[in-house]
């Protein structure tokens, strides 16, 4: 369902374009607020409709009324939750259509906002937590690539000149000085950081091209497989544990989540559990099949689930678990990480300032430089 302006609504106060964020930080508020919103609103028994509409005159921010307000009029079109979302593509991410469309076929759909939200104000706080420290980070990057590609440019040729007027080979230490000479496109590149940073933060909500390539590259690295794999098994789990609790099979419910926005491991781990238990294997022996295409917790907690026939349960638990895996993580990598960043950064600071003290030392004891005093 595509969301389309009526041409006699040309003086309608939301009939312009859609805002669009350029600030990262307050695309996600904006969304945590609107999530926070319908919870409230399906929670109380409000009609969402009408609360919906409420709520889109007393909103803080023109993006919040703006989505609360064509969220209403699409409902009141005869859209559903989750097709009333997936028309605001550049506000809500992929997931949460998926995730809302979950807990529309499972009848819970308050516990799949209340799901969704958590995950997004766990995001935010982690990604301003990294934004925050990073920043940091980057300008010392940016003030010793300045310090040292301007003395690489200008100290250094000096001092090979001067080395040859004497008839002297320049210093090996002046080498890595000498590579360094013009190399100002060094500087850009760190001044590049924080500008991937924020496009990767806009592309993630809206499914873009910055986030599929920043997906596909960091899962080069095997712990950053794992960290994306436990990520999109919590928000699958997420999904199987609504449509589960709602007494929808086994192997529908598998595989209508796979057919979400996960990471493509996990569409084909699933995809492959529901051939096997709709071509009647047990769930024990489909996850004995997988072998290590899935964590060895998410093997082991349901084999006892099936066994137990708490299932549901089971998949509600496994995503609080890993919710909870990648929080702990993501604290650890954001308190260990930059210390262990900074301390690179010093070291290879006290690299190059070295090797040109050992430039002049060397200079100093040929007599060409004499110290002052």
């Amino acid at each position: 369902m595509t969301l389309r302006k009526n041409q006699a609504d040309g003086n309608h106060p939301f009939s312009e374009r859609p805002p669009r964020y350029v600030r990262w930080q307050r695309h996600w508020e904006d969304l945590l607020a609107v999530l926070r919103a319908m919870e409230g609103l399906v929670d109380g028994g409000f009609p969402l409709v009408e609360g919906l509409k409420e709520l889109s005159h007393d909103a803080p921010r023109y993006g919040q009324r703006y989505v609360l307000h064509w969220l209403a009029h699409d409902m009141e079109t005869g859209a559903s939750v989750s097709q009333a979302l997936g028309s605001q593509s550049r506000f809500f991410p992929p997931i949460a259509v998926d995730l809302v469309r979950a807990g529309e076929d499972g009848g819970n759909l308050k516990a799949a906002l209340t799901s969704l939200a958590d995950e997004v104000a766990r995001g935010l706080a982690f990604r301003l937590r990294v934004a925050q420290v990073g920043s940091y980070l980057v300008m010392i990057l940016i003030v010793e690539a300045v310090l040292i590609v301007g003395l690489a440019s200008t100290a250094a040729p000096l001092l090979v000149n001067i080395s040859a007027s004497f008839g002297v080979g320049p210093d090996r230490s002046l080498a890595y000085w000498v590579a360094l000479q013009n190399q100002w496109g060094l500087i850009i590149a760190v001044m590049s950081l924080p500008v991937c940073w924020v496009l990767m933060q806009r592309s993630k909500l809206t499914g873009g091209i910055f986030h599929g390539i920043g997906m596909a590259v960091s899962s080069l690295l095997p712990g950053v497989r794992r960290w994306h794999r436990k990520r999109h098994l919590a928000d699958a789990c997420t999904i199987l544990g609504l449509l589960t609790a709602a007494g929808v099979p086994l192997h529908r419910a598998l595989r209508s989540a796979a057919e979400a926005n996960l990471y493509r491991p996990c569409r084909v781990l699933l995809s492959r559990l529901a051939d096997d238990i709709e071509g009647g294997t047990s769930l024990s022996d489909a996850l004995a099949r997988s072998g290590h295409d899935s964590p060895k917790s998410f093997r082991n907690l349901l084999r006892l689930a099936g066994a137990s026939g708490e299932v549901p349960a089971a998949f509600s638990q496994l995503a609080e678990l890993y919710a909870l895996q990648l929080q702990r993580r993501g604290h650890l990598l954001v308190e260990f990480g930059a210390p262990m960043c900074l301390i690179v950064i010093g070291l290879v600071v006290f690299f190059f300032y070295s090797q040109l003290f050992f430039a002049l030392l060397h200079l100093t004891n040929l007599g060409i430089i004499y110290p002052v005093g």
